[in-house]
């Protein structure tokens, strides 16, 4: 069976029944994968680390790691830098590990926002918390997210920027990652991701 059919049948089911039970999208969670491993079964994501995200050792519970190259984008710019990174024995684990790491303190939303059915939201929310440190990270996510959605046919798996969250990603991206980044994220939550919009200020 090709990567691409496996990926189709058996990683996307197995991860849209997994994220149902949390308030995750479980679009977030198949086009990382896709983007970060090439169908979900090169590298990092071999049966052997299961880690199709390109989580780091140390951010959530993995009963293993392993080390490799990684582009980072730093204060001086794009770097490339080695990195250890968790291992999983079996893809059910990873998918709850990922989970897990969706859900770490520094991502947490107030009670009331659920983006289980808006993917865009999610992602911009994650990435302004400093999830990845690409500033085009969030409009990166939303066009490979049509064209996976074109090329397995489920248009459920497709992104939308609407002009409220677009313009949250570009107050997000006034500052560097860091704490103001993050500050300025949760501050705008009242705002583009309630659907409302707003402008951020510091003093």
């Amino acid at each position: 069976m090709s990567r691409k059919a496996r990926f189709i049948g058996e990683f996307v089911p197995f991860a849209r029944e997994v994220c149902g039970l949390h308030d995750v999208p479980w679009q977030v969670c198949v086009v990382q994968a896709y983007t970060e491993s090439a169908w979900g079964y090169r590298g990092l994501a071999s049966e052997e680390h299961n880690n199709r995200w390109g989580i780091k050792a140390g951010r959530v519970y993995s009963p293993a790691t392993t080390s490799k190259m990684t582009t980072e984008f730093l204060k001086q710019g794009k770097v490339r830098v080695m990195a250890d990174f968790a291992s999983w024995p079996t893809m059910e684990e990873a998918i709850v590990g990922w989970i897990q790491f969706m859900e770490r303190k520094r991502y947490k939303r107030p009670l009331t926002w659920n983006f289980s059915d808006d993917p865009a939201r999610f992602i911009t929310w994650i990435w302004g918390k400093g999830y990845a440190t690409a500033p085009k990270y969030v409009e990166r996510f939303v066009r490979v997210s049509r064209k996976l959605a074109e090329k397995i046919g489920d248009q459920s798996l497709q992104a939308d920027i609407d002009p409220y969250l677009a313009q949250c990603i570009e107050q997000i991206r006034e500052f560097p990652p860091g704490k103001r980044r993050r500050d300025c994220t949760s501050s705008l939550g009242v705002y583009g991701f309630s659907g409302e919009c707003g402008t951020y200020k510091v003093t």
